[in-house]
């Protein structure tokens, strides 16, 4: 990673290799390029293309400040997924600051995958009454066509989220909680609860500590009810030495059980059957270790290594 120009912009290159791997586990190699620029004071722009032993793909970005208070935004995506393949995302929004602790927003976004497209329809505000305390509320509403179909209805599912997010920071001490509720209604109804939550704190100046828990719970009708679940799990590290602020590590254990949330709710969407054992049943320790290292005020360079067992 490397600013440019004073930090007007900034290129990164991100090498990813596999180290190893066991079963049917297909290699993920990957180089991704790209650059960030402040092209004009009210405008970015950000544009990253990526090549990958599972095919090819990329980003672009762009973000522009109406005035003081609204901004407009989107983006495209050109993404490769393990289980659902070639993923193509296009996100527009806006964001309006109505007062100095009220954010109002809306995004639409458009979504293709192998065998579903969907679009989407967010609303939601941001309150923060104190310099510790941050609130957050929004409602989606969108729908799910399987793909090659236009007319059938029985084809088409109903999507709506309500979410509520909690936030707390001082100094030494970092908390954010989320809950959500998704109803589903087609061929098959499903039900899901989500509660995602973060928790860091800073013991001396070189130590942080992190911790993650993220649930999920399902329930599906048609003839009879079907509950899955997923749970993810994790505490980690973070290691900055105050006489050599030039080093940065990370550390993190994970715990993952399940299958995540939104698989959930796509496979039903996508076929309509029942999820089986094989698809959710998975039992996965992951240990993580990153880190960075500040060459010069401008150019840094990274490493990071995973196991999955």
């Amino acid at each position: 990673e490397k600013d440019l120009q004073g930090g007007k912009h900034k290129v990164y290159g991100i090498l990813q290799g596999t180290m190893s791997r066991e079963g049917d586990v297909e290699d993920n190699n990957k180089l991704t390029l790209g650059i960030e620029s402040q092209v004009q004071k009210n405008l970015r722009l950000g544009l990253e293309g990526f090549t990958s032993n599972r095919g090819e793909g990329g980003a672009v970005n762009v973000t522009y400040d109406v005035n003081e208070r609204a901004s407009f935004y989107t983006k495209v995506s050109n993404d490769i997924d393990s289980s659902s393949g070639r993923q193509i995302t296009t996100t527009v929004g806006t964001n309006f600051k109505a007062t100095s602790k009220l954010d109002i927003y809306s995004e639409k976004q458009f979504e293709s995958l192998r065998a579903e497209r969907s679009t989407s329809d967010i609303y939601g505000v941001r309150y923060k009454p104190s310099s510790n305390h941050n609130f957050e509320l929004s409602y989606g509403a969108g729908q799910v066509k399987k793909s090659g179909s236009l007319t059938n209805e029985s084809d088409i599912t109903k999507r709506d989220v309500w979410t509520l997010g909690y936030g707390f920071d001082n100094p030494r001490f970092e908390y954010r909680t989320k809950l959500e509720f998704r109803k589903e209604k087609g061929n098959e109804n499903l039900e899901q609860w989500v509660t995602t939550n973060r928790i860091k704190t800073t013991q001396t100046g070189a130590w942080s500590w992190m911790g993650q828990f993220d649930y999920a719970k399902t329930t599906g009708t048609r003839e009879d009810e079907t509950l899955t679940d997923f749970t993810e799990a994790a505490i980690g590290f973070a290691y900055r030495p105050i006489n050599h602020d030039k080093f940065n590590l990370f550390g993190k254990i994970t715990y993952i059980s399940g299958l995540d949330p939104e698989d959930q709710f796509n496979k039903s969407s996508s076929d309509y059957s029942r999820l089986d054992e094989d698809d959710y049943e998975q039992r996965s320790m992951v240990y993580s270790l990153e880190g960075v290292y500040e060459l010069s005020p401008k150019l840094e360079v990274a490493f990071k290594g995973a196991h999955r067992k």
